[in-house]
């Protein structure tokens, strides 16, 4: 384990030093670049961090070599990756003239948006006893009969991303960036999804980062992202709040149950075979759920359910753990996360891992000309190319796709200073 952890930290170090003498040039992280501190957070990191000081940690236990499978799936999947992406490099992928909206297009937003935060104050003043208030568990509770509409409650945060990009590139609309970032922290609070909420109070530095070039807005996020899950871990994780460790501890604590991501891998590589895993009921049922994710049940009553629904269900009694309450898939609201690594895996094996991977690299491709053309999305690129190892691709269809498409519609059916960000500014500070 000591030779294993010495290749993890050498790994490591050597992406942090090309991405940190890309950083010091001045020059902006691509989408890929975010894509790569994604690998370093979640599984670079908490690998070492958790084998040195949490050794006898209570999750899926493995030999060795599963452990030495698992740093070959994520350097090959992300050699692939970046197959993908370099091969696409001159490929159009996005064949959008530079259209504009018409502006009613951003108001029926700005209505829709008005309503959501009456709707949210409304759950906050009848349905929340902060008195009472144990876990996060609990806010999720709030919004369960919502179903496939609570897609709607990302609208508000696509209007602030609008708002502070105007607000970091013409130095406007400050009071309104102010009152939306407000509203969607509000909105994001109440779904009781820690790690939502630390990425949408990232939007002005990374912002602010790509305006200014600078290492402070980067220092400056992540300070106010460790606040976020410090004060959050202990009033509300429902997995930290009887912990009385000390500090030390709990940051350990907090990258394995919120960062890692490694076993899980374990758990999917131990279950698979060169096609599929047995720990999903059909090869590729939780794509199948992914494509019909916002098909109510009563239209589609096929569609089954997602990846970490029947990861968890199935991997549990491996664990030890007893599911109380909970005798079919369909009782289970909640899953273990895992990216894109463990999803193709789980889906359809090896083999599914490395097309997802090259697919991944096309994606990738897809957002970086995305954010050439329009800088307004920036942070929620960024957000989502980090997250690919860390969510499956539902939770990044319903999470952050409806806010990237917000964004994207309101730029485009709202006054703008120019008609394209392709601009020198954007050609020679992102590059390609």
């Amino acid at each position: 384990m000591i030779a294993l952890n010495i290749l993890n930290l050498s790994f490591m170090a050597s992406l942090a030093f090309v991405l940190g003498v890309k950083f010091f040039k001045k020059k902006l992280f691509t989408a890929f670049d975010f894509f790569v501190i994604g690998i370093i957070v979640y599984y670079l990191i908490p690998f070492s961090a958790t084998e040195i000081f949490l050794s006898d940690r209570n999750t899926f236990q493995t030999k060795v070599e599963t452990k030495v499978y698992t740093f070959l799936v994520i350097f090959i999947s992300t050699l692939i990756a970046l197959v993908g992406y370099k091969m696409t490099a001159k490929v159009k992928l996005l064949r959008v003239a530079d259209l504009k909206l018409f502006p009613v297009f951003k108001q029926v937003i700005g209505v829709i948006s008005i309503a959501i935060f009456f709707y949210i104050i409304w759950i906050y003043v009848t349905k929340i006893d902060f008195s009472n208030l144990e876990h996060n568990m609990q806010l999720r509770e709030l919004l369960s009969g919502l179903g496939p509409f609570a897609v709607l409650l990302q609208i508000p945060n696509g209007l602030a991303l609008y708002y502070i990009y105007r607000a970091a590139k013409y130095k406007e609309n400050y009071k309104l960036a102010t009152i939306w970032m407000i509203v969607a922290l509000m909105t994001t609070f109440i779904r009781g999804e820690r790690t939502d909420l630390v990425f949408i109070a990232l939007f002005p530095f990374l912002a602010w980062y790509f305006y200014k070039k600078t290492a402070k807005p980067i220092i400056v996020g992540i300070v106010v992202i460790s606040i976020i899950l410090s004060i959050y871990s202990a009033n509300f994780k429902v997995t930290h709040i009887n912990n009385d460790e000390g500090y030390g501890q709990t940051a350990i604590k907090m990258i394995e149950d919120d960062f890692d991501r490694n076993w899980v891998t374990w758990a999917a590589i131990d279950n698979a075979s060169l096609t599929k895993s047995e720990l999903l009921p059909y090869r590729g049922s939780g794509y199948v759920y992914t494509l019909l994710g916002y098909v109510p049940r009563s239209i589609a009553p096929f569609k089954g359910y997602n990846s970490p629904q029947w990861f968890t269900l199935n991997i549990s009694p491996q664990m030890g753990y007893t599911l109380y309450g909970v005798s079919d898939v369909s009782e289970l609201d909640w899953g273990y996360a895992f990216g894109f690594q463990v999803e193709s895996i789980l889906n359809f094996g090896f083999i599914g891992l490395v097309f997802v991977s090259f697919f991944v690299g096309v994606a990738l491709r897809f957002l970086q000309n995305l954010l050439v053309r329009f800088e307004v999305l920036y942070p929620i690129i960024a957000i989502m190319a980090l997250q690919f190892s860390a969510l499956t691709s539902f939770t990044l269809m319903t999470i952050h796709v409806p806010i990237l498409v917000t964004a994207l519609i309101i730029y485009m059916s709202g006054d703008r200073k120019e008609t394209s960000t392709r601009s020198a500014f954007v050609n020679t500070a992102i590059g390609r």
